[in-house]
């Protein structure tokens, strides 16, 4: 069983997905609205929008006949916290490197 932070990062995973959330980041959008943006097929951008919603990253309801999916940009919180836990060891990466050229230079 998938824990919820594995079910986020899941959802992240995926480029087409990352571009749903980008589009859905500006507005919310049917799913023929979302479809007519890639090549892929309805059926596939559906599958997409299930794991992000699986991932707590979309949600949706009923419009109609149509299907409306918008960003719960909230939900993104456990990912950003998770990933500035290594933001310190980047930095300091950055750092070494950023000294070694540095060294470099006056040699």
């Amino acid at each position: 069983m998938q824990t919820d932070i594995q079910r986020l990062f899941r959802g992240l995973a995926d480029p087409t997905r990352r571009e749903l959330i980008a589009i859905l980041a500006n507005d919310e959008h049917s799913i023929s609205g979302l479809a007519a943006r890639f090549d892929s097929s309805r059926n596939a951008i559906v599958k997409h929008l299930k794991v992000l919603e699986d991932g707590g990253i979309v949600g949706s309801y009923s419009r109609g006949k149509e299907k409306c999916h918008f960003l719960r940009a909230e939900n993104l919180k456990p990912a950003y916290e998770w990933l500035s836990d290594y933001e310190k060891f980047w930095d300091n990466k950055l750092l070494q490197l950023k000294s070694a050229v540095e060294e470099s230079r006056h040699e």
